[in-house]
C-alpha cells in the first residue's frame, strides 16, 4: 500500500464523520466546494465513493477508517455487507489480500454480469455497455453474448467458427446433445 500524502490526524481536521460513514468538509477546500458539504463522488466503475484532497484521490472507506482509528489501514478494507458504498465504521473490516474473495465462487464468463438473482448479457460497443438481455443462468447469458459478438464482428469474431460449426452440426441432422 503506497504511503498517503496526508497524515491520519489531518483527516479528523478536514472532515466531520457521521454514524452513516459519510464525511463532511469542516472548511471549504476550494472555491467550488462549501464547508459543510458532503465529501466525495460515487465512481460507478469502482462502485465506491472517492474523495479528492489536494489533487490526490482517496477511497472514502480509508478516510473513515483513519478518522476512527487514527491510522491508515494496514491492509485492504472490505465491507461486511458487501456494499462498497456503505462506509459506516462498524461495516469496515481489514481483509488480507489472500483471503479476499468475490461473492461468487467462480468468475463469470465474458460479457456476463450479475443482476439481482439473474445474469445480464452485455457487450461493449462504441466504448459503452450495450444490454443484450437478462437470463436465468450465466451460461445462457454468455451464449447470448457470443451470438451478439458474432453478429457485430462477423468473421473477425473469435467465436465465429464455433457458432457456425454448431449450426452446421444441427442442420446436418445431429441432435444438440451430439454437437
Amino acid at each position: 500500500m503506497s504511503a498517503p500524502h496526508i497524515c491520519p490526524e489531518q483527516v479528523r481536521v478536514l472532515f466531520a464523520l457521521t454514524s452513516e460513514g459519510r464525511l463532511y468538509w469542516r472548511q471549504s477546500p476550494t472555491s467550488s466546494v462549501r464547508a459543510g458539504s458532503e465529501a466525495g463522488s460515487f465512481i460507478k466503475r469502482d462502485e465506491r465513493v472517492i474523495v479528492t484532497i489536494d489533487g490526490r484521490k482517496y477511497a472514502r472507506s480509508n478516510l473513515v477508517y483513519a478518522h476512527v482509528h487514527g491510522r491508515w489501514p494496514e491492509s485492504r478494507l472490505g465491507h461486511r455487507n458487501g456494499d462498497r458504498t456503505d462506509d459506516r465504521p462498524q461495516n469496515l473490516v481489514l481483509v488480507a489480500n489472500a483471503t479476499r474473495q468475490r461473492r461468487h465462487a467462480k468468475p463469470l464468463p465474458l460479457g456476463v454480469a450479475k443482476s439481482g438473482s439473474r445474469y445480464k448479457a452485455r457487450i461493449v460497443r462504441d466504448y459503452k455497455y450495450v444490454h443484450i438481455g437478462t437470463f436465468d443462468t450465466p451460461e445462457q447469458a454468455h451464449q447470448a453474448y457470443v451470438h451478439e459478438h458474432v453478429r457485430i464482428h462477423g468473421m473477425q469474431s473469435p467465436y465465429y467458427e464455433m457458432v457456425y460449426a454448431y449450426a452446421d452440426c444441427i442442420d446436418n441432422g445431429a441432435g444438440a446433445e451430439k454437437c
